[in-house]
């Protein structure tokens, strides 16, 4: 019985021992959390007085990253024709003017020629205009020849300018080379965003072939409910 008792001694040292090791820990009572000092120190808590502030809600959102409509450039043909030859890929980097691709086309090749050959009609014409001259002078002819000579010419000039005002349209220029071949130029610098045509395409003037942009200036835009944000403001610019 002796040595009954000193063990039972010995098991409730050990069991207030083992209590004492023990971690406080965060107990309720009447509904309140009692924090031990020691437990709060342990895990970084700390208490300060109850006040009012405001609080601006933190809402993620899925959004969308925008180019600058104002550093956009969409290029294109006014002209329907075929696609000669791409220089560029995405990702290439451009300067305002430079060439992006090439088309052919059977209607600029025949305005092109018809500057040719109003050129040629209006030189004709000059030269007969002064050929009259000469005449006149000589009396071998009369001054109505020479007036119907000058508005040949200016019959002439008209119709090389209508010509050129033509090709003009159809955002060509007059060829010294192979006619019906128009550039595709870039109108602004930036990056090469698309690329939607390849060599042997048919294009129509409604057919974008080109994408340019600035990507110096991007946007993203977000949407969410007014119940879930306090407050909206424009898309987000980034430089």
């Amino acid at each position: 019985m002796a040595l009954l008792g000193v063990a039972s001694c010995g098991g409730g040292e050990a069991a207030s021992a083992a209590k004492s090791a023990a971690p406080e820990l965060p107990v309720i009572r009447d509904g309140v959390v009692e924090v031990p000092a020691g437990y709060a120190e342990r895990v970084g808590i700390t208490v300060a007085p109850a006040h009012y502030e405001d609080v601006t809600p933190i809402v993620h959102v899925t959004g969308v990253l925008e180019f600058d409509a104002q550093r956009l450039a969409a290029v294109g043909s006014r002209i329907a024709g075929r696609v000669a030859d791409v220089e560029v890929i995405e990702g290439s980097k451009v300067e305002a003017g430079q060439v992006l691709g090439t088309l052919v086309s059977a209607e600029l090749g025949t305005a092109q020629a018809d500057i040719a050959a109003m050129e040629a009609r209006l030189l004709a014409a000059n030269r007969d205009v002064e050929r009259k001259r000469s005449l006149l002078a000589e009396g071998i002819t009369s001054q109505r020849e020479l007036d119907l000579a000058i508005s040949s010419a200016a019959i002439a000039a008209a119709q090389l300018r209508a010509a050129k005002q033509r090709v003009a349209a159809l955002a060509g220029a007059p060829s010294k080379g192979k006619l019906g071949f128009n550039a595709l130029t870039s109108p602004i610098a930036g990056d090469v965003v698309g690329v939607h045509v390849s060599r042997g395409q048919a294009v129509v003037p409604s057919h974008t072939a080109f994408m340019i942009a600035d990507r110096r200036s991007l946007g993203s835009a977000c949407r969410c409910s007014r119940a879930r944000c306090c407050t909206c403001s424009p898309a987000t610019r980034s430089s």
